[in-house]
């Protein structure tokens, strides 16, 4: 019975080491990729300030270019709404990046009049600061794990590149119209621009999913879009003094285009962000229900344990009680046990004290040992067929000690079966009527 308590322990300890590794395992994967999901949500929402700023500050470089190349009081106009339409979004997203270096550096750079900073190094240094900026995009873009939302990201990214030389375009052929001048250097540019500009086009559609291909036709669809590059390949063709636009329906044409483009990408990380935050559901939701679960496994097999328990306790009770029964049995009775041949496996004390006999002068010997040769055979005859039927034997029988002497046992012997029916033993249970059987005998000589 020990060693059935001590392999339950370890069975139910095992058990419930286990249900706790999976458990471990599987929450904390759960909630890894809940993280996860939780870390795409914040890193779009800060692509998406980023971006704000770098639109703006895109519009207050073509704007700055144009304006230093031919001053007018309609750019200057303009170029004053811009610098405060900047300056909202970086105080607006100040609150969520940390903008503290852009924002002295824009200062900076707006404090340096054209006569200690040229047209040229005012256009790179605002170049500059989109850069960084779009650095700071990519790396948010790269260092995203979930392949599925990194590629969306990708085209994203891709369609910012566009924009980005969109507006450089828009900047060098602005200044060229203000001007009325096509330099070399402004030439090759426009062309290297122009180039990228396409080649960055191409790209994000090999990129593109069905989502963001539908909002690639409406971008392209778009009149300002071919005007636009009508313009350029004008220039390009070096028929500058063919362009009947000013430098401020350029401006707005363009921006129409800048915007398009602009437009289209915050869609495709719209559809991006939908698909981030389905799978921050789906992730929130298989961690709940793995938690549900687990959490009504554990309390499964709690309620398993103090049920196996109690069986255990109620189990070990009845041992004991079957214990003192056979005590008080072997007290009172004279006990053995034999095999299914008949030859004695179990004695008790009262059987070895009747008997004279030790008990491994018993074990392992028939019963017939003990049989009086004064019993009719056919008694045993009798008593081995009853039993072998599997019927109970009961009767009077005259046996022999060790020392010669007899004694007589009013014997009850049953067979013993096995939980699938099968005969294991035969137990017998004798009381000592010795006495009883020779007060009978001498009553009958004493009236004969």
């Amino acid at each position: 019975m020990k060693q059935n308590k001590i392999a339950f322990v370890i069975a139910i300890t095992f058990f419930a080491f286990m249900t706790i590794y999976s458990a471990w395992n599987d929450l904390s994967s759960d909630q890894d990729q809940f993280d996860n999901a939780t870390l795409i949500e914040k890193r779009l929402l800060n692509i998406i300030q980023i971006n704000k700023i770098i639109t703006e500050l895109q519009k207050e470089r073509g704007l700055t270019a144009i304006y230093q190349a031919a001053p007018n009081e309609q750019f200057l106009a303009a170029l004053g709404k811009q610098h405060l339409a900047t300056t909202e979004v970086l105080n607006t997203t100040s609150s969520v990046l940390d903008l503290t270096t852009l924002i002295k550096k824009r200062n900076r750079l707006q404090k340096l009049n054209a006569h200690k900073l040229g047209k040229e190094e005012r256009f790179k240094q605002y170049t500059l600061l989109i850069q960084e900026l779009m650095l700071q995009s990519e790396n948010l873009v790269f260092n995203t794990h979930d392949t599925r939302i990194k590629n969306a990201l990708i085209t994203y990214h891709l369609l910012k590149n566009v924009q980005e030389n969109a507006g450089q375009l828009r900047a060098k052929i602005g200044t060229a119209l203000a001007t009325k001048t096509l330099t070399a250097q402004n030439y090759q540019e426009i062309i290297a621009h122009n180039a990228l500009y396409h080649l960055l086009i191409n790209k994000s559609q090999m990129h593109q999913s069905v989502k963001t291909g539908t909002l690639f036709k409406e971008m392209q669809k778009q009149n300002c879009m071919h005007q636009t590059q009508a313009v350029i390949k004008t220039v390009m063709n070096g028929l500058l003094e063919k362009v009947t636009l000013t430098p401020m329906q350029w401006f707005e044409l363009s921006t129409c285009t800048v915007n398009s483009i602009h437009t289209t990408a915050n869609e495709s990380l719209k559809q991006i962000q939908i698909d981030a935050l389905k799978t921050k559901e789906e992730t929130k939701n298989a961690l709940i229900q793995h938690l549900i679960f687990w959490i009504g496994g554990a309390l499964t097999l709690i309620l398993l344990l103090i049920i196996s328990l109690n069986r255990s306790k109620e189990l070990t009770k009845k041992h004991q009680q079957l214990e003192n029964y056979q005590e008080a049995i072997d007290y009172s009775t004279i006990v053995s046990k034999t095999d299914k041949q008949g030859i004695i496996t179990y004695v008790n004390s009262a059987f070895c004290d009747i008997s004279g006999y030790e008990t491994n002068e018993l074990l392992h010997r028939p019963h017939s040992i003990v049989h009086h040769p004064d019993m009719p055979k056919e008694v045993f005859r009798v008593m081995w067929d009853t039993l072998q039927e599997g019927k109970k034997w009961n009767g009077i029988i005259k046996s022999l000690k060790k020392d010669g002497t007899s004694y007589w046992v009013n014997a009850s012997i049953s067979p013993i079966f096995d939980d699938k029916g099968e005969l294991i033993e035969y137990i017998a249970i004798r009381q000592d009527v010795t006495d009883i059987i020779l007060l009978n005998e001498e009553i009958r000589h004493t009236q004969s």
